[in-house]
C-alpha cells in the first residue's frame, strides 16, 4: 500500500512538473505562458485519449502465428 502511494505521487509530481517548469520561466511572458501551459496540459490528456482507443489484445491472445 505504501508502494501505490509513493507511485501515485511520483506521477502526479511528474505531471504537474512540466506546467510547473512553464508557469516559473522567465523566457516566456504573458499569452504565450498560458498557450504554453494549455498546450502541456492539453497534450497529456490528449496522450491518455488516444491511449484509450489502442486495441489491446485480449488476455490470452498472444500475437503468435498459428501452425
Amino acid at each position: 500500500m505504501f508502494i501505490d502511494l509513493v507511485q501515485q505521487v511520483l506521477f502526479i509530481t511528474a505531471w504537474f512538473l512540466p506546467m510547473v517548469l512553464i508557469a516559473r520561466s522567465r523566457r516566456i511572458r504573458g499569452s504565450d505562458k498560458v498557450l504554453w501551459l494549455m498546450a502541456a496540459l492539453f497534450t497529456s490528456w490528449l496522450a491518455w485519449v488516444f491511449l484509450q482507443f489502442k486495441p489491446f489484445p485480449a488476455s490470452g491472445d498472444d500475437d503468435k502465428p498459428e501452425n
